[in-house]
């Protein structure tokens, strides 16, 4: 714990002084891709709290000898995703590398250790710890191989530094964030197991998330971290789990996090808790302390991504159709066997249901799959409560669709979502990735929740459910 306090304080302190020195410097990344398939390489982010992608910058790549450059201009250094593997910029950096467009293989050059380290996490599997059922009947035993797992990151962490391959910044830095996402993927477990995971995290884990949550930094570099948010998000959760109201729910986060956090990542928590607060946001609710704290809080968004993203979150909240339109409810499917039906027809046979739940989802979707499987106390909550679930898949082939059908013997309420047909119906629905889940009432024709909670998020399911009704 001591070590931990030395650790983070030294990172402040460093992070201060590089805040000093605004000087913007070239970073120079050259590569070359050895799959030919790749046409172009792009540096860009993936924000977890917006739920979208920030391009830094996309280049071509040279068909004659498959070489990339890419020339950007920093003050300070930056998280980027190339292909799929993540990279951390300094300014001042020159690097060449070698990817094969999925992760990058060999390095050399200023900094080069800091791109080898993410890649050797994702050759040993080393990111993030799966769950899986052999936690089931005792969660302890995921803290023990957790602890394990940050352990093995932080010796290959070590060896690269002591090899003089990582710039300081990033040895600093990636020691916090192997610490966010400790406690990321416990926090997590505390706000879905709940009771079950209580036992999980002692005196000492609080007081090292305390000190996570509380040190403040004159730098954006954390924000730019998917573990960072991941942590902030999760602990935002985890802090205001027991307050039932949504609304008193929105408000409370939004005054803590304008209390303990710095400027830039006040701006991208707060636009996390409006759009968390969006993806419960039943169509028929009052609209009103939403519309009072975004006046107020809007107009201090200093960045242009979160501004954005919650002026998105605002026309969310406002531009939902309770009503689903018959524009809407004449969109084809189609039945494993060939023939067609209107949604409208579903919804029809659907009726005497209290609620259904609409699962957009696809074969080759490994986590639609997963939550799929992997549900079984969703499902008997459904069932429980009268609610039928109807799965609509957005597979191009329809041949992959009926062969995952039969594989996991899926029968009940599948159909296929027709091309063109599948525009208006995901379009009109906010419906960008999946798995995507709707609540609709289908006897009264009315979503009444645009984004509800993964098949997977029992416990989600369960407030809301019993959130509609209260509101009977």
């Amino acid at each position: 714990m001591v070590k931990l306090f030395f650790i983070l304080i030294f990172y402040s302190c460093f992070n201060f002084a590089l805040a000093q020195n605004k000087t913007p410097l070239l970073a120079l990344v050259i590569g070359k891709c050895s799959d030919t398939s790749w046409k172009e390489q792009s540096l860009r982010r993936f924000d977890l709290l917006l739920q979208d992608d920030i391009f830094l910058q996309k280049t071509k790549i040279n068909p004659k000898d498959s070489s990339f450059v890419f020339r950007i201009s920093i003050d300070s250094p930056t998280i980027a995703q190339l292909s799929n593997s993540r990279i951390f910029i300094s300014p001042g950096d020159t690097v060449s590398i070698l990817t094969n467009g999925s992760h990058i293989y060999y390095s050399s050059g200023s900094n080069r250790g800091n791109y080898l380290y993410y890649s050797i996490l994702m050759q040993k599997s080393l990111a993030f710890l799966r769950r899986s059922s052999k936690y089931e009947a005792d969660w302890t035993l995921f803290k023990k191989d957790l602890s394990v797992l940050m352990e093995r990151k932080n010796y290959i962490l070590d060896s690269l530094n002591e090899s003089g391959n990582l710039s300081d910044e990033f040895y600093l830095f990636t020691k916090k964030e192997i610490l966010y996402s400790y406690h990321s993927q416990l926090l997590s477990f505390l706000v879905d197991k709940r009771a079950e995971a209580t036992n999980l995290y002692s005196t000492e884990d609080f007081e090292e998330m305390e000190q996570l949550v509380h040190l403040k930094e004159p730098s954006n570099l954390s924000i730019q971290s998917v573990f960072f948010q991941e942590f902030a998000a999760n602990y935002l959760k985890f802090k205001f789990r027991n307050t039932e109201n949504k609304e008193d729910k929105l408000a409370k986060g939004i005054k803590f996090i304008k209390s303990n956090y710095d400027s830039i990542s006040i701006e991208a928590l707060m636009c996390y808790w409006f759009f968390h607060y969006s993806n419960y946001h039943i169509t028929t609710d009052n609209s009103s302390l939403f519309d009072s704290l975004y006046n107020e809080n809007s107009v201090l968004f200093k960045d242009l991504d979160y501004k954005m993203g919650l002026q998105k979150i605002y026309a969310k909240i406002h531009g939902i159709e309770t009503k689903i339109s018959i524009d809407i409810q004449q969109t084809v499917l189609s039945y494993s066997n060939n023939n067609h039906i209107f949604f409208g027809k579903v919804l029809d046979e659907n009726k005497h249901s209290n609620y259904c739940v609409i699962d957009f989802w696809a074969s080759w979707c490994k986590p639609c799959i997963t939550d799929r499987i992997n549900s079984p106390s969703t499902k008997k909550l459904f069932k429980s409560e009268k609610v039928n679930l109807i799965s609509i898949s957005i597979d191009k082939s329809q041949a992959d669709w009926k062969k995952a059908l039969k594989k996991y013997g899926w029968e009940t309420n599948e159909f296929l979502l027709l091309e063109p047909e599948n525009e208006k119906l995901l379009s009109g629905y906010h419906i960008k990735a999946i798995p995507h889940l709707i609540l609709v009432d289908a006897s009264k024709r009315e979503v009444m929740c645009t984004e509800a909670p993964r098949l997977s998020f029992f416990n989600s399911w369960v407030e809301l459910l019993d959130y509609l009704k209260r509101r009977k």
